[in-house]
């Protein structure tokens, strides 16, 4: 199962640059949500249920939509490379040390930690967490975000 965190109510209506985005993952992520994966400031597995791979180019297509374009920033070249050419799964402890998950945890300690971050970070006042995003997506400075 794959879910969106439930986070406190005052920050459902928090714009969405100033929340951040975490998914966690207890299923395969083949194809389908691996892009949606790629696109999160943060991802949790699951140690002993979930797979991870991009199945297109052994089927004869290119994955889709943002399917190639983020791996390699956030994963480096090689490891893209052998991520989309070879249409493989990875397991989630291999996915870890490579940087496509943040963090691979038993499946009974995965949402405990998961919940206990987003509230953390929800706790947090709006505008840090929105420029703080910001300054770790641009990869800048504090006043590279702030010229955004």
């Amino acid at each position: 199962m794959v879910r969106f965190l439930a986070f406190p109510d005052h920050a459902r209506t928090v714009p969405a640059d100033a929340q951040a985005d975490h998914r966690q993952g207890e299923r395969d992520r083949a194809g389908r949500g691996l892009e949606l994966l790629a696109a999160l400031d943060t991802r949790f597995c699951s140690l002993e249920n979930t797979r991870l791979g991009q199945p297109e180019v052994p089927l004869g297509v290119i994955p889709g939509g943002v399917g190639t374009a983020p791996w390699p920033r956030l994963i480096g070249y090689a490891r893209a490379a052998e991520l989309i050419l070879s249409g493989a799964d990875f397991d989630v402890a291999t996915a870890e040390r490579y940087g496509m998950v943040n963090r691979a945890l038993p499946a009974a300690e995965l949402d405990p930690f998961v919940d206990a971050l987003a509230q953390r970070i929800a706790g947090f006042p709006q505008h840090s967490v929105a420029l703080a995003k910001q300054v770790v997506r641009h990869e800048g400075t504090l006043a590279d975000a702030l010229a955004l």
